[in-house]
């Protein structure tokens, strides 16, 4: 019997590709706690994790201040970071400020969105959805996402 309403990411998803979607997610959420261990609060709240490739801790603050102030600890940070497993091959933390979203006004608004930015995991991961999909134009639509930069 088929089931109304609104469905879960699971139900849409084939199983590996759930999967995938849960360890990035797992590997994230670890990834945070580090980071929440090494670094003091307020600091810690307003500044987060988002990627780690080839030894690059890439890292967003919310405001200039923020990414400031984690600046001139980057040294320190990267000493206590690397005395963790999970960052043991940490060689180089990468700032970007990334404010939160606010309301646009109605000039912005008219204006197209940027392109998202998205890491080689999610860009494979969009690709084996769009192989899965049966929508031709939803596989379409995820294959042009998954070669954005």
């Amino acid at each position: 019997m088929p089931r109304n309403g609104p469905k879960t990411l699971g139900f849409c998803l084939p199983g590996d590709l759930l999967q995938c979607y849960r360890s990035h997610h797992q590997v994230q959420t670890a990834w945070q706690s580090v980071w929440r261990q090494c670094i003091a609060t307020p600091l810690s709240v307003h500044t987060y994790p988002v990627r780690f490739e080839r030894g690059r801790l890439t890292v967003h603050a919310d405001a200039a201040v923020w990414a400031s102030q984690l600046r001139h600890q980057l040294k320190r940070l990267q000493q206590s970071l690397q005395k963790q497993p999970l960052f043991a091959d940490l060689n180089e933390i990468q700032v970007r400020v990334r404010p939160p979203a606010t309301a646009l006004t109605p000039a912005q608004a008219q204006e197209s969105p940027p392109r998202p930015v998205l890491s080689a995991p999610a860009r494979q991961l969009l690709r084996k959805l769009a192989d899965s999909v049966q929508d031709p134009d939803l596989s379409r639509s995820l294959k042009r996402l998954s070669e954005s930069k």
